[in-house]
């Protein structure tokens, strides 16, 4: 039920409200499971994608559960339990950022009175397979330095440090020169696999993997006296663009993890036939914890 308006105190604030009804038990035991599928094989692409003459975007979505209600004492106490799970997976067509092979190795590349460029820029310096392309403003031909041989106390990669344990380990060789500056920095064009979606704001609730499950007690004291608990857990562990997505193949990868409780008791007395007296109380703990793509490095979950 959606409400306006809100004034009275049983609304609390705000201007509107949503009011949803936890299913109860009965002295029959009824049940159900169910899933529902979205993929992208069965779907149409989207009007962006067709103007453009791309293909579809690659999105499967399973949503999946089951449901079951009964008494535990007959004509006195009901339970019924929930459980309603999500995974998504996602494709995209992306070009990350990567170092050139002479970078990785601390070789910085230039032509001397000009910007290196990529392939797509004005007076590039470098053509579409990444060969070094003299530009018109230059002052000289391609020259390079090694920035390793200007310290002499670090004259290479500390193979134990993270940059190189983790960042260049895993970093692929470039195949697209279209981005960065073409010297030094260039492409990696690549299908990317997001497995779970979420935003900082946690927004995108139609593409998380999340398990949730609900559980409500009833039980009649007499037909005039009614005590309800409902209780609501969720965990929901997803990668996260505000944490960071892999720019390359097997690179770091931030994430988002949400772990929403929800409690509600509630005992209904019926007075009188135009008297009902209620007493409702409630807990709500929403934790949410995100990590940047550095600081879990080859955590996998």
């Amino acid at each position: 039920r959606v409400t306006t308006g809100t004034v009275d105190a049983e609304r609390g604030r705000g201007s509107g409200q949503v009011a949803m009804v936890t299913r109860s038990g009965t002295n029959q035991y009824r049940g159900s499971a169910f899933w529902t599928n979205r993929n992208s094989a069965l779907a149409a692409s989207n009007w962006f994608n067709n103007f453009l003459s791309r293909g579809k975007d690659f999105e499967n979505r399973n949503q999946y559960g089951v449901r079951l209600g009964g008494p535990i004492r007959r004509d006195k106490t009901f339970f019924f339990f929930l459980i309603d799970n999500q995974r998504a997976a996602l494709r995209q067509d992306f070009v990350g950022l990567t170092y050139t092979p002479e970078a990785r190795q601390g070789i910085y590349r230039f032509f001397p009175g000009a910007d290196s460029r990529n392939a797509l820029q004005p007076s590039p310096t470098v053509d579409r397979a990444g060969n070094p392309v003299r530009p018109a403003g230059a002052t000289g031909d391609l020259r390079s330095i090694n920035l390793f041989a200007l310290d002499p106390n670090r004259r290479g990669i500390d193979p134990s440090g993270w940059v190189q344990r983790v960042v260049l380990s895993r970093m692929p060789q470039p195949n697209d020169w279209t981005v960065g500056d073409g010297l030094n920095t260039a492409g990696i064009r690549f299908t990317r696999r997001i497995y779970g979606f979420d935003t900082n704001i946690q927004d995108q609730v139609d593409r998380n993997n999340r398990d949730q499950i609900t559980v409500r007690l009833d039980h009649y004291f007499n037909p005039a006296n009614k005590l309800s608990f409902v209780m609501t857990r969720e965990n929901s562990k997803n990668r996260a663009d505000t944490a960071g997505f892999g720019d390359w193949p097997d690179a770091p990868q931030g994430a988002n993890h949400k772990y929403p409780r929800l409690y509600n008791f509630s005992f209904v007395s019926t007075l009188s036939n135009n008297l009902v007296n209620e007493v409702r109380a409630g807990y709500r703990m929403h934790d949410v914890a995100q990590w940047p793509a550095y600081y879990i490095g080859r955590q996998r979950f």
